[in-house]
């Protein structure tokens, strides 16, 4: 009987020790690609003919939230029909219709949000405002660039978050977040505002 035990108790630290370990490799991988992800649009951004922080002379890096796995999201989508557009307020007040992708649909602390995506061709756009605004991220908002999809799911990670390039130079005009994709919650992910160093 006391072997018995034995044995239980050994097999049960060994399937423990197996989940924590599982658990762990797994953000360990999840932060090494985001982290990889982070260093390659840093690079993409300082390369780009015109970058926007290109004339920033003591530009190091963009400042981000840790990168935590509970914000990269698989969410419901409703597709938009084919020739609806929307009047997309840029930051120098013009208007810009913009072709409508359709709706992500997810819940944050137990409230459901119906966000509105545009097609941009390559991906679609996904800008929000949330809860860190103005405090620890940039005022007017942020975008996410979200892979195209051919069902009724979408993943979307927040984790992918970025400021607009308006907000690093004011020459770039950059639409402003609708009212309707405005998240109650704060998205402690993605980009912070940027302190020059």
């Amino acid at each position: 009987m006391f072997k018995n035990k034995y044995v239980k108790w050994v097999i049960g630290v060994i399937f423990v020790s197996a989940a924590i370990y599982s658990l762990t490799m797994n953000q360990q991988d999840f932060t090494s690609e985001t982290l990889e992800s982070r260093e390659t649009y840093k690079n993409n951004m300082l390369k780009m003919e015109q970058s926007p922080v290109a004339e920033i002379s003591n530009f190091n890096d963009f400042r981000y939230f840790d990168p935590k796995e509970k914000w990269k999201m698989f969410v419901d989508f409703e597709s938009s029909p084919s020739e609806e557009t929307f009047p997309m307020v840029m930051t120098d007040q013009s208007i810009s219709p913009i072709k409508m992708a359709g709706y992500a649909i997810f819940t944050i602390e137990d409230k459901e949000y119906r966000l509105m995506l545009f097609d941009e061709g390559e991906h679609y756009l996904l800008p929000f405002t949330d809860g860190t605004n103005g405090d620890e991220t940039y005022g007017g908002g942020r975008y996410i660039n979200v892979e195209k999809t051919s069902n009724n799911k979408l993943m979307i990670d927040f984790n992918e978050a970025h400021n607009f390039y308006c907000v690093y130079n004011e020459n770039f005009v950059c639409p402003v977040p609708p009212s309707e994709n405005d998240v109650a919650a704060r998205i402690d992910a993605g980009e912070k505002i940027l302190f020059l160093k």
